[in-house]
């Protein structure tokens, strides 16, 4: 009854009330309120996830040294595969680094 995709085949909301598979449903067991009654507040949720994405957001120094490299590679046209993957992974040292010490 409710899946017919005409609309006007379908049978309107207060019809289905009224059909016996909705009259004889019984109410849940458990009420919403006890099944989410243990769990934070959303916004405590998303105040977290912020912060969270704020401690993983690179620094000035770390933006600086990203762009600085990049203009550097691009405008020197610098193709050599080897010396550009050594930077970087000096790079991500250095990250590693300030990671490591600023806990």
């Amino acid at each position: 009854m409710c899946l017919v995709k005409g609309q006007i085949k379908r049978p309107t909301a207060e019809k289905l009330l009224k059909h016996s598979f909705f009259k004889q449903a019984k109410a849940p067991e458990l009420p919403v309120k006890k099944l989410f009654g243990d769990l934070p507040p959303l916004w405590h949720c998303l105040k977290d996830v912020a912060q969270l994405a704020l401690k993983k957001m690179p620094s000035v120094e770390q933006e600086t040294i990203s762009v600085s490299e990049y203009q550097r590679g691009v405008s020197a046209w610098n193709f050599d595969l080897e010396d550009l993957k050594f930077k970087a992974f000096l790079v991500f040292i250095l990250i590693i680094i300030e990671l490591v010490f600023s806990f």
